[in-house]
């Protein structure tokens, strides 16, 4: 099946996860920026090393770094393979950029969906990972960058009827469900 749907949500939301089940669900391609991102570092090409710079100094990857990397993955896909794509857009630059890049694949999306998440339950869900990085102050920060940046993304997937809103405070397999019934797509076949 070819669907194409982009999963939104605050860091903490349970994109990573949910964008691994739908994948598995509907046959896609599960793409998600960091992955790719990494995947660029690890082959320690000029570009990934460009990367692990910004990283290393707790840069995000400017647009015009990460959307030839998406494009350039999205465009690799078999033709009737569609994929989730995790982690992008963040910004309406981005949004807008990858509208075009799929009008012009051929890959219109499908579906939006943002997992809908309370900050104080994002906090609790990133303090529990004990990572470096997830530490209150830096966790704040994120939250704030997000709130400011989400609005405008979700308003252009809902002036064009793509989006859908799902809670995503219960368990991986309640919120799983609430998006395969909020996806309303077919079901695979057998």
């Amino acid at each position: 099946m070819r669907f194409h749907i982009i999963l939104l949500g605050p860091p903490g939301a349970g994109k990573g996860t949910q964008a691994r089940r739908l994948a598995a669900h509907y046959r896609l391609a599960h793409l998600a920026s960091g992955d790719l991102l990494r995947a660029e570092v690890e082959a320690n090409s000029p570009l990934g090393q460009q990367i692990a710079s910004l990283l290393a100094g707790g840069q995000l990857v400017p647009d015009e770094m990460l959307m030839p990397l998406i494009a350039e993955r999205i465009a690799a896909l078999p033709s009737g393979v569609g994929f989730v794509l995790d982690g992008v857009p963040r910004t309406l630059n981005q949004a807008g950029d990858l509208d075009e890049l799929l009008t012009a694949l051929g890959r219109p999306v499908d579906a939006a969906v943002l997992l809908d998440v309370p900050d104080e339950v994002v906090m609790e869900r990133l303090l529990a990972r004990d990572r470096l990085d997830d530490v209150p102050a830096v966790i704040e920060d994120r939250l704030e960058i997000y709130r400011r940046q989400i609005g405008p993304v979700c308003d252009f997937y809902a002036r064009r009827h793509l989006l859908r809103v799902v809670d995503g405070t219960d368990d991986e397999t309640t919120v799983f469900q609430r998006l395969v019934a909020a996806l309303n797509l077919p079901a695979p076949p057998a």
